[in-house]
């Protein structure tokens, strides 16, 4: 069995043996700010309690990052939430996957190489409406999902808005327009 990268740290592991059954979801929420909140959640019969120490697990992080880790042992499945991550530190060291700022949206590149998994979800929600979603992910609003990423067999990309729509801006100009026309 191989360590299950969602951070430097391991939570349980992940093997190619078809005996064990296991899955793994991500939820990751983009803000405004270019910080990221993320809970990993992942499912194993070979996982322990010391694969979800919440000090272990803040030690890959400086003090800006809370941690949350929880294991329920009689599911064995351990959630490790985080919260105020920047960008980079979700890159490098959760490994959730790359998110880049540029020209007024958030773009979103993840891995697929979730095979070993019987089942695998990521769920990434961004600031603004997402505009395109890679594979068979799905949109809806403000969030893309992949709800069986071990069958994907290309990067998970999504791409979303950094702020939410304004409408308000469109219903002060039209009622200016009014006025002005009336």
């Amino acid at each position: 069995a191989s360590p299950t990268a969602v951070a430097p740290f391991s939570i349980g592991t992940s093997t190619s043996d078809s005996s064990l059954s296991s899955s793994f979801s991500l939820e990751a929420e983009i803000s405004k700010k270019s910080t990221v909140d993320a809970t990993a959640s992942l499912t194993s019969s070979s996982i322990s309690s010391s694969d979800c120490d919440a000090d272990k697990i803040q030690k890959n992080f400086d003090s800006n990052v809370k941690v949350q880790a929880d294991m329920d042992s009689s599911n064995d499945t351990c959630t490790v939430k985080l919260k105020g991550m920047t960008l980079k530190q979700f890159k490098n060291d959760f490994n959730g996957g790359t998110i880049e700022h540029d020209d007024g949206e958030f773009t979103y590149t993840g891995d697929s190489s979730f095979e070993y998994y019987d089942k695998a979800e990521v769920s990434i929600t961004f600031p603004g409406k997402v505009s395109r979603v890679s594979g068979d992910g799905t949109r809806s609003g403000n969030t893309a999902t992949w709800k069986h990423v071990e069958r994907e067999t290309g990067s998970l990309e999504a791409t979303g808005k950094d702020s939410p729509g304004l409408p308000w801006l469109w219903i002060t100009i039209g009622v200016i327009a009014v006025i002005l026309i009336g």
